[in-house]
């Protein structure tokens, strides 16, 4: 029920433009969120194992946006994330 929540950018069908099979990235989270100039550059990193059998972050890549780009995207997010309080997904704390 909660992937089937509506946001803005969901309600319309994209263009396609260029190959069709983009591989998924994968991310345990943000290591960090920073301008550099008017873009915004949003740093993932992902768990790996280690030598000492303790999982060390490892940065695994960077979406940079323009702002105005990232200010809808967490408008998105806000939206979907009161939409799966909604369905009774998640409880806010």
């Amino acid at each position: 029920m909660a992937d089937q929540a509506q946001t803005p950018q969901t309600q319309t069908k994209p263009l396609v433009i260029g190959d069709t099979f983009t591989p998924p990235i994968h991310t345990d989270g943000f290591y960090s969120i920073r301008m550099l100039g008017d873009t915004v550059r949003i740093t993932f990193f992902s768990y790996a194992a280690s030598a000492d059998e303790q999982p060390k972050p490892v940065i695994t890549g960077t979406l940079a946006m323009s702002l105005p780009a990232f200010l809808k995207s967490a408008e998105c997010m806000e939206d979907y994330i009161k939409n799966l309080e909604k369905a009774g997904v998640i409880k806010k704390t």
